[in-house]
């Protein structure tokens, strides 16, 4: 006999954006220089906009957790702050390459983006 809960009546988790991802390591990229004050879902949508609006299709985007930053301070269910960093996985090497000459250096709102490989 199982001991597992039973699934049935309930919806699949949906995926966080500081869920565990396995990188491709040649067609990733670590972005720096993005705000800490915000939490992982508005740090990664919003670098998400700004590779789209450059022409580079992101595969996966995953900030850092800051885990200690916000304890007692933040609204329950706000989600975890950001470290200010986040991995951009992109289609192939080529395209990673090429998204790294083109933003590094860029701006996000008020901040500089850091792009190394």
């Amino acid at each position: 006999m199982s001991t597992l809960p039973s699934m049935r009546g309930r919806t699949a988790p949906k995926e966080k954006p500081y869920a565990r991802h396995d990188f491709v390591p040649s067609r990733s990229l670590f972005v720096s220089g993005l705000s800490k004050f915000k939490t992982v879902g508005v740090v990664a949508e919003s670098v998400r906009e700004r590779f789209a609006a450059a022409g580079f299709d992101p595969v996966h985007v995953q900030a850092l957790v800051d885990r200690d930053a916000g304890k007692g301070g933040r609204r329950k269910g706000e989600g975890p702050s950001s470290r200010g960093a986040c991995f951009v996985e992109l289609a192939d090497e080529a395209t990673a390459l090429g998204a790294l000459s083109a933003l590094n250096g860029s701006s996000l709102g008020d901040r500089v983006l850091r792009i190394n490989r």
